[in-house]
């Protein structure tokens, strides 16, 4: 693996090997990936919150479908 050889051949090695893996494969550092993660969960809770709204706005128009089907006046 390329990797490995470019690890070998360093003079100063990194204090993180698989960080270093990492890089010359193309993947994210690890507070890349720490940040990454963060971003992730941050917007997994918006999804969520914006579902329930959504998933409550939806229940009220269908109250209020149901109110103007029942109406007397109609």
């Amino acid at each position: 693996c390329p990797a490995l050889v470019s690890l070998y051949e360093e003079n100063d090695k990194p204090s993180s090997a698989v960080e270093f893996v990492q890089q010359k494969l193309g993947g994210p550092s690890i507070s890349d990936y720490e940040k990454l993660k963060a971003e992730k969960l941050d917007l997994q809770l918006k999804y969520n919150e914006l579902l329930e709204t959504h998933k409550e706005t939806s229940r009220q128009l269908e109250e209020l479908k149901n109110l103007k089907i029942d109406a007397p006046w109609n």
